[in-house]
């Protein structure tokens, strides 16, 4: 965790940089949310949440896992990826005992991560850690 402590962003501006994040809803029987990379062309910052079979995407509150969908879907539209090699898919299951490559990928660390904290141990009960993570 040190290791990521001490981030410094610089802007940058030239020209003809522009930035835009755009978020929307979608209503679809599968699928909970989706986000695309900052080299993606035109869909470049744009995170998509379903509504339909997942309320918590409509109300991200404090504690819920809509909360946590927005945050993560948010990081990749920035160009965050996942602390690990894997990313969920419709029909595929991923574990942390099967698809974890080091033992703190979990929401624990980074908001990033599909796994809940209490998969490397801590269990924040919808508290806050050092750092907020809902």
């Amino acid at each position: 965790m040190g290791r990521c402590r001490y981030i410094t962003f610089t802007y940058k501006s030239t020209p003809d940089s522009q930035t835009n994040l755009d978020f929307g809803n979608f209503n679809k029987p599968k699928g909970q949310a989706f986000a695309y990379l900052p080299n993606s062309g035109v869909l470049a910052g744009q995170c998509w949440f379903n509504v339909q079979n997942h309320s918590e995407n409509l109300y991200p509150e404090n504690g819920n896992y809509g909360r946590h969908t927005f945050t993560n879907e948010s990081g990749h539209s920035l160009g965050l990826s996942h602390p690990g090699e894997y990313n969920a898919k419709e029909g595929v299951k991923i574990t942390y005992l099967f698809d974890a490559r080091y033992k703190e990928n979990s929401r624990q660390f980074s908001v990033m991560s599909h796994w809940p904290e209490n998969a490397t141990g801590a269990y924040f009960q919808k508290l806050y850690a050092a750092g907020s993570l809902d």
